[in-house]
């Protein structure tokens, strides 16, 4: 009887050491699912459509500029800032007038032009 106890308690042991790796297992971040989220999101806000919340596309742009391969990285960093200034109550007309912003977000779609679809 003691055998199976601590039989039991070793299978209930593993079981629950196998669930908590699986759970705490990040799942991979999907960079051309975000990098098409902040160019739909520059698009929506160019024509005055935010989001309904503004704080976590932010959040979710410059974690985007976080996460970006190195071919995009720079371009990343700007167009993160440039939604965030946006959502942050910049004028659009202001920010998207600006070169360097237009530029990133055309250079992060033909990345995920030509690397996702």
């Amino acid at each position: 009887m003691f055998r199976a106890a601590v039989i039991g308690a070793a299978g209930i042991i593993a079981g629950s050491i196998a669930t908590a790796g699986s759970v705490s297992a990040a799942p991979a971040y999907d960079v051309c699912g975000e990098a098409e989220y902040v160019t739909d999101l520059e698009v929506s806000l160019y024509h005055g459509q935010p989001p309904a919340d503004p704080q976590a596309a932010a959040a979710r742009a410059q974690l985007f500029g976080a996460n970006a391969p190195a071919e995009i990285k720079t371009d990343a960093v700007i167009e993160g800032y440039a939604e965030t200034a946006v959502l942050d109550g910049v004028p659009v007309s202001f920010v998207y007038s600006l070169d360097p912003a237009i530029q990133a977000w055309g250079d992060v779609m033909d990345w995920h032009t030509d690397h996702c679809l």
